[in-house]
């Protein structure tokens, strides 16, 4: 299939990231980490998805040795009570917080190349005051950025400017409910 598409692409037009799945979890594919359909082919885009419950360094990292371009972790909430509302009742807040950084990380260690956007949602199901939800995406940006600048350190990056106020603004300026950070 992905031949298929790479043959024809002159014809199809621009090609977003190709997708092996639609709706669900794809990491519950058992041959996920030999995935021999996900090969280096430079004309071909590929995504993954994840809820990140079944993120690990095994999964990650032959994601990353596969050629996968981007990767989407739906992280979805800012703290543990706003979690709750996933209706996930076998994921922890604390444990997917913690396979997000283990697959950024993972990125880092092995400089690999995916382009890696996490997704936090910032809805009106919490049934709590728009500036309690706001102050819990706050607490949560300051938590990833403090993350950030320890990685930095770790592995001796550059590091670059994290601004909790301009990317509020930005996401508080948005007309959607989602907020996505690279």
């Amino acid at each position: 299939m992905i031949d298929e598409i790479a043959e024809k692409r002159s014809w199809l037009g621009p090609l977003y990231p190709f997708k092996l799945h639609q709706m669900g979890e794809p990491m519950l594919h058992p041959d996920l980490p030999g995935d021999r359909g996900l090969r280096r082919e430079p004309r071909v885009p590929f995504e993954r998805n994840t809820n990140c419950g079944l993120i690990t360094q095994e999964r990650i990292d032959a994601l990353y040795r596969a050629g996968l371009t981007n990767l989407i972790l739906s992280y979805q909430t800012p703290d543990a009570e706003s979690f709750r509302t996933r209706k996930a009742p076998r994921l922890a807040f604390e444990d997917t917080r913690d396979k997000v950084r283990l697959a950024v990380e993972r990125k880092v260690v092995l400089r690999a190349e995916p382009n890696i956007e996490s997704t936090l949602m910032n809805t009106n199901t919490w049934k709590v005051p728009d500036r309690q939800r706001r102050l819990a995406g706050d607490r949560a940006r300051l938590d990833w950025i403090a993350f950030c600048q320890e990685l930095e350190r770790r592995h001796g990056l550059t590091p670059r400017r994290h601004d909790l106020r301009g990317r509020s603004a930005a996401s508080a300026s948005s007309t959607g409910d989602e907020d996505s950070g690279r």
